[in-house]
C-alpha cells in the first residue's frame, strides 16, 4: 500500500514568503491516501482569503490556491497496518478538529532554530511527521518540532513519482481511471 506526500508551492504572499526566507521551492506538504489525491490532509489556512486562520483540513486540489499550484508528488510504501494506523490518528484528529490550530509560533521558533512544543498545535510538515513516527516503524532525522518539508522528501522511503503542475497531475490520475496508459516517472525537462 501506499500513502502519497504532496509538496506545494502556491502563489500566495504567505507562500512566497516562506520561500523566500527558506530559498526552498516547495514550502507546504500534505498527506493522501490515494493516488488520485481526493483524500488530503494538512495543516494549514481554513478560510483561503484569511491566512491567519488555520488548522487541521481536509485539502481540495483542484480548487482554491491549488489551483495554479506547482507540486511534488512523492509516495511511501507502508504496510497496511502502517496504512490503517495513520488512518484510525487522522480521525482522531478529524474528531479533535475544532482545538486544533496552525502552529504560527512554532514555525517562527522553528526559523530561529529553538524548539516548542504546543498542545493542539502543527504546523505542516510537524503534522506529516507526527503521522509518521505514530503509525510507523520510520526513523526520522529530527524531532516532529523540526521537520521541514525538505526533510520529509529526504526520508530514503521517499519515492518522487510526480514534478509539475498539480493540474496536470490531476489530469493524468483521471486519464489513468479511464484505461490511458500513464507512466509515472518524473518529467526531465523543468516546467
Amino acid at each position: 500500500m501506499y500513502v502519497y506526500f504532496i509538496h506545494t508551492s502556491t502563489t500566495s504572499i504567505l507562500s512566497r514568503s516562506i520561500g523566500v526566507y527558506t530559498k526552498n521551492k516547495y514550502n507546504h506538504v500534505s498527506i493522501g491516501f490515494d493516488q488520485e489525491l481526493m483524500e488530503v490532509y494538512s495543516f494549514g489556512r481554513k478560510q483561503i482569503h484569511n491566512p491567519l486562520v488555520g488548522g487541521f483540513v481536509r485539502e481540495d486540489m483542484s480548487s482554491g490556491l491549488f489551483t495554479d499550484a506547482k507540486c511534488q508528488v512523492y509516495r511511501m510504501a507502508v504496510t497496511t497496518e502502517e496504512y490503517y494506523q495513520m488512518k484510525a490518528l487522522l480521525q482522531e484528529f478529524e474528531g479533535r478538529r475544532q482545538a486544533l490550530k496552525y502552529n504560527f509560533l512554532g514555525l517562527i521558533f522553528l526559523s530561529w532554530g529553538f524548539e516548542i512544543e504546543r498542545p493542539n498545535h502543527y504546523f505542516c510538515s510537524e503534522f506529516a511527521a507526527t503521522i509518521l513516527k505514530n503509525s510507523t516503524n520510520i526513523i526520522l532525522p529530527k524531532k516532529v518540532t523540526f521537520m521541514t518539508p525538505q526533510d520529509m522528501t529526504s526520508l530514503p522511503e521517499m519515492e518522487l513519482i510526480y514534478e509539475g503542475a498539480i493540474s496536470s497531475y490531476l489530469e493524468l490520475n483521471a486519464l489513468a481511471k479511464f484505461g490511458y496508459p500513464v507512466t509515472w516517472e518524473v518529467p526531465s525537462v523543468a516546467y
